[in-house]
């Protein structure tokens, strides 16, 4: 259970560290005129930020959140960006499902370290 404990928080702190990296990098007029749709990269590196505070705290909404911004970001693929990154031949057709599927296991591993958000007052304190 401590592995998995570990695992997660690491894995907490590369979601803050590259959510936080790529939400600073959009203060540069460079960068932000290259981005076809801002609202839809924040929305991304934001949830990629609440993932990474969600682990480091080993709370369960770190799953649901990112399964959520997983879930949106795949629909933002075809309405915003066209379906660009879905244009691929043969056997990389499968890339932009490895990812979410590795994802999927990872957090079925992570699962039992993580814990459920206990509400105040509840009497559940045993």
């Amino acid at each position: 259970m401590r592995l998995r404990r570990v695992i997660a928080r690491f894995l907490g702190i590369l979601y803050l560290f590259f959510g936080g990296i790529n939400l600073i990098g959009l203060l540069m007029p460079e960068v932000r005129e290259q981005i076809i749709s801002l609202g839809a990269v924040l929305f991304r590196y934001g949830g990629f930020v609440a993932v990474g505070v969600g682990l480091l705290m080993l709370r369960k909404w770190a799953a649901y959140i990112l399964a959520f911004v997983l879930v949106t970001n795949f629909a933002l693929i075809f309405i915003v960006y066209g379906g660009q990154t879905m244009e691929l031949d043969g056997y990389k057709s499968v890339l932009p499902f490895v990812g979410p599927i590795f994802i999927a296991v990872l957090f079925y591993y992570l699962w039992p370290a993580l814990k459920p958000q206990v509400l105040e007052g509840s009497d559940n304190a045993a």
